[in-house]
Parts: C-alpha cells; sequence; structure tokens
C-alpha cells in the first residue's frame, strides 16, 4: 500500500464532523432518535472539479458541494443499520455526505463528497 496522506499534511483543517447513530424503540414501543457526537477530524476541503461534479447525481449536480480528505473513517446515509449521514461543519455551514471513496488501499485516507444543507 502506498501511503500519499502524508502529503496532505500541510493543507490540514480542523473540522467539526457530526454523527447521529441509530434510533431504537424503547419499551413502550416508542421511537427514540439516536444521539448526535460531534467530533473535530483533521481534513483537506476543496472543490469539486468539473469532471467530479459530472459524476454526480443529476439530482445533486447543481447543488453546492465540497470534498473533502481525510483518514478519518466518514459514513453515509445508510437504510439497513437506520443510521444518517454524517455532516461537517465549514465556513459556517452544515454539509451531509452524500459520497464516499475508501482510498485506504492506494493513499490512506477516506474521499468525500458533501452537499450544503
Amino acid at each position: 500500500m502506498i501511503d500519499v496522506s502524508e502529503a496532505f499534511d500541510d493543507l490540514l483543517q480542523t473540522i467539526p464532523l457530526k454523527r447521529k447513530s441509530a434510533g431504537s424503540r424503547d419499551e413502550n414501543g416508542n421511537w427514540v432518535d439516536g444521539a448526535i457526537t460531534t467530533t473535530n477530524i483533521e481534513a483537506v476541503v476543496q472543490s469539486l472539479t468539473a469532471d467530479e461534479r459530472l459524476a454526480l447525481p443529476e439530482a445533486i449536480r447543481s447543488r453546492e458541494t465540497i470534498k473533502f480528505h481525510t483518514k478519518t473513517e466518514i459514513k453515509t446515509a445508510d437504510a439497513t443499520l437506520g443510521t444518517t449521514a454524517d455532516k461537517v461543519l465549514y465556513q459556517g455551514r452544515e454539509w451531509e455526505v452524500t459520497q464516499v471513496f475508501n482510498r485506504d488501499i492506494i493513499g490512506g485516507y477516506y474521499k468525500a463528497i458533501g452537499v450544503k444543507v
């Protein structure tokens, strides 16, 4: 494995990551939302290239987006697990993660696409 994550070190920014755990039913059968935790992650944040934007699903292609690279595992929504997508806070705005590319094998990092909420 080639670890290219060290090349990012000079460009890293600390940004908050919000993750909501799966909800569950209480003893009376009422739905209880999962807890939201916020942690800081180190990431390189960039705009999408024209090619990356074209590769997005049409429904989000025209929305405001960012991409970020991080060594921290990032998650999208998972209907099977009942979890929502991670959100990052960047430049005073919240961005919902819509796509994640695991680059662990070829570089030791995750690439994620976020859409402005």
